[in-house]
């Protein structure tokens, strides 16, 4: 699904001033788009973004499995039982719009190790394939408002 209230506006908020910024060019895309998936074993999963929010830059991940959490940067297993609270793994998260932090160079390094060493990297063309496969699918599936199953036809 994908809808907001930003798609075609000439303002946007800046979470570091605090304010909002205008003009800037119109935003060309639906500002909240949220799809499910779910996939050939059963699991079921959710991918959501939105611009629209007016908050501080954030970059949230929730994954909830069968025997545990994983919640932004707080972890919850039955691997850790008797636990009665949530651990807390540090280090730096992304949750800020100056992505300086973020794992940018890595990529970068990994990509420049592969040519190097005459490798395939794991991010490969059929990886980029299938990525762009499932968001062409979202896209199917908001303009028709229903499922769409993969692998998409020609």
């Amino acid at each position: 699904m994908a809808g907001g209230w930003r798609k075609g506006q000439d303002r946007e908020y800046d979470p570091a001033g605090q304010t909002w910024v205008e003009p800037v060019p119109p935003m060309e895309y639906d500002g909240l788009e949220v799809a499910m998936v779910r996939f050939a074993n059963g699991v079921l999963g959710k991918v959501s973004v939105n611009f629209d929010c007016v908050m501080p830059y954030r970059f949230p991940v929730r994954i909830f499995g069968d025997r545990g959490t994983a919640f932004d940067h707080q972890v919850w297993s039955q691997q850790f039982a008797p636990q009665t609270d949530w651990i807390q793994i540090e280090g730096v998260r992304p949750d800020s719009s100056d992505v300086s932090h973020h794992p940018f160079q890595a990529q970068n390094d990994h990509f420049i190790e592969c040519v190097r060493q005459g490798v395939e990297s794991h991010c490969n063309l059929a990886d980029a394939t299938q990525t762009h496969e499932i968001v062409f699918a979202a896209l199917e599936s908001y303009r028709t408002g229903g499922p769409v199953r993969l692998p998409l036809s020609d």
